[in-house]
């Protein structure tokens, strides 16, 4: 009898111990099975949308809480109808580095946050007031740093602040194109293996397209998400004295100020890469509800990026290679392609096509039976 009574003493004992211990260790914590702003939701943010969504950003405002909370039901809606973030390819058809895609699992944090009422966090206040030592408590928030060089520090830094800028506009496009001529003031011939701009004001900056000035290569596809391409080891794209690199900007308000300035970092290669970068360019011209071209490769060749060049309306995308022996491999697959946020696509991994092959690019209207494509169907495969 008295060995029961004290088994229980002790057990009590311990668990008034380990109760007293997790209160010391974590005295403001609460244990919270809820979605919350201030854990799932603030990476999220972090990760997909601050870029755009941020103060100065070409999207509206959606990094703190309060903000958040207040287009919670457009964010569900959006995040749903696979609009944002605007990303089009569809999983499983190549895997890509500048992915800006929502895996389920966050999908599902944002609707359960969303039809959870939107919780802040589990119970932490913030008085916005100086403590004792004189700090003050920040609300947690997302951000994104716009200052930082993703490859590194360049070998070369170019300031763009072109007094001449032409401008254009696009045939049925809510863009505007802007175009300046860069002069990375080449003295011998080199090879170019990464390239990235840091814009002055991101503001109404949907993408910039970079490519040599006279051949019309294409380098990079710059977009508020990926701002950046490196290629892949042991590969670089020539460049003769005197080349200039070609920016056309695609923009939503030539009222911003300084719309195309910013800081172009370039990367050459200290030695001649083994591997010299080309493109093969795939395209045609035509009016229907879906428009197709194709192209076959002379020779074996290793695919890292895809460009696709696309007319209005366009809704899907499909990018195919049929090789020799009949085997065929689907590139890329895109739906609810948005018009206002065109990107490039970069393989994870090249592929090796063999000579032979033949390479197919599909673009779809959204509505078969009252739409029409119109236009250019380009695709450009950069290879080696």
């Amino acid at each position: 009898m008295m060995y029961r009574q004290f088994a229980k003493a002790s057990i009590l004992l311990l668990a008034v111990i380990a109760a007293a211990w997790s209160a010391l260790t974590f005295p403001h914590a609460a244990t919270s099975n809820s979605v919350l702003f201030d854990r799932e939701i603030v990476r999220i943010l972090n990760i997909h949308c601050a870029m755009c969504h941020m103060s100065n950003g070409p999207a509206e405002d959606i990094t703190t809480w309060q903000q958040t909370w207040l287009q919670r039901d457009a964010i569900h809606d959006q995040v749903l109808a696979r609009h944002m973030p605007p990303w089009a390819a569809v999983s499983g058809y190549g895997s890509f580095k500048n992915t800006n895609q929502l895996t389920l699992r966050e999908k599902r944090f944002i609707v359960s946050w969303v039809e959870g009422l939107g919780p802040r966090n589990a119970g932490e206040v913030y008085f916005n007031v100086p403590g004792e030592d004189g700090a003050q408590d920040e609300p947690v928030s997302a951000s994104f740093d716009i200052t930082s060089w993703r490859l590194g520090e360049p070998d070369q830094i170019v300031r763009v602040a072109p007094d001449d800028v032409g401008f254009a506009s696009l045939n049925r496009s809510e863009l505007i194109h802007a175009y300046v001529t860069i002069d990375p003031l080449i003295q011998e011939e080199t090879f170019l293996t990464g390239l990235e701009f840091l814009p002055t004001n991101r503001s109404n900056l949907n993408a910039i397209v970079f490519s040599v000035a006279d051949s019309g290569q294409w380098l990079a596809t710059w977009t508020p998400w990926y701002g950046y391409r490196g290629l892949p080891e042991d590969s670089g794209v020539q460049l003769a004295p005197g080349q200039q690199i070609q920016a056309d900007y695609l923009i939503s308000d030539i009222d911003s100020e300084r719309p195309v300035n910013g800081s172009l970092g370039l990367h050459f290669a200290s030695i001649k890469p083994i591997r010299q970068v080309q493109e093969i360019s795939i395209e045609t011209r035509g009016s229907g509800t879906s428009l197709q071209a194709e192209t076959t490769l002379e020779s074996d060749s290793t695919i890292t990026a895809l460009w696709p060049e696309l007319p209005a309306r366009t809704h899907s995308l499909e990018v195919n290679a049929r090789t020799p022996n009949g085997h065929v491999e689907i590139l890329l697959l895109a739906l609810d392609i948005q018009e206002k946020w065109p990107t490039s696509y970069l393989l994870e991994s090249p592929i090796t096509l063999p000579a032979g092959s033949v390479v197919t690019v599909t673009a779809n209207a959204e509505n078969t039976q009252t739409e029409n494509l119109s236009g250019i169907l380009r695709l450009t495969l950069s290879s080696y």
